[in-house]
């Protein structure tokens, strides 16, 4: 018996011993376990290693419409999101409008500059006339002045000559003050 009982003894030894290293086996695979699971969260409220990519449009404005779900892989050039157009459009209507204004404001200028010349152009020709005319009066002048000393005309009609040479004479200054104050005008436009 002895031998019977030696050899439950070695048994039961080599099973503790099994049973040891199992046991051991177990606690050392749960540890690291554990501890891998540390690193990992199993809850419904997790948080997923990611990156985040800020998605910045190049004209600003409200979502209308998005066109993605969340976590999808999006590529290069894909549609997002579509921006309401209507701020858009009221941005578009009001530089066409500032177009609009500077054009007709554009308009009256060249109405202004063409009206302008005209102005010139019309001064002139009455300098013109009134240098004619005041040439005429001069040479009219000269004649009365000769038949005054002849005693052909009479001192009234004389004086009626100089004062009509007068007049043409103060009417050609006062055109040609006309045209330089005209032309001051159309200078500062053009500036």
């Amino acid at each position: 018996m002895s031998k019977v009982r030696k050899e439950n003894t070695n048994r039961k030894t080599i099973a503790r011993i099994v049973l040891g290293i199992i046991l051991l086996a177990a606690v050392v695979i749960s540890i690291i376990e554990y501890r891998e699971m540390q690193k990992f969260e199993t809850t419904d409220d997790a948080q997923v290693e990611g990156d985040i990519v800020p998605v910045i449009s190049r004209a600003p404005g409200y979502i209308a419409e998005i066109r993605f779900k969340e976590n999808q892989s999006v590529s290069k050039g894909d549609t997002l999101v579509l921006l309401d157009a209507q701020e858009l459009k009221i941005k578009v209507n009001q530089a066409q409008a500032a177009m609009q204004n500077a054009l007709a404001t554009l308009d009256v200028a060249k109405s202004n500059a063409i009206a302008a010349q005209v102005g010139v152009s019309t001064v002139q020709s009455k300098i013109d006339e009134l240098k004619i005319r005041l040439s005429y009066a001069q040479t009219e002048l000269k004649r009365y002045n000769n038949l005054l000393i002849n005693n052909a005309t009479t001192q009234q009609q004389y004086d009626k000559v100089k004062t009509d040479e007068e007049s043409i004479e103060k009417q050609l200054q006062a055109a040609m003050d006309q045209l330089n104050e005209t032309q001051k005008k159309n200078q500062s436009i053009n500036e």
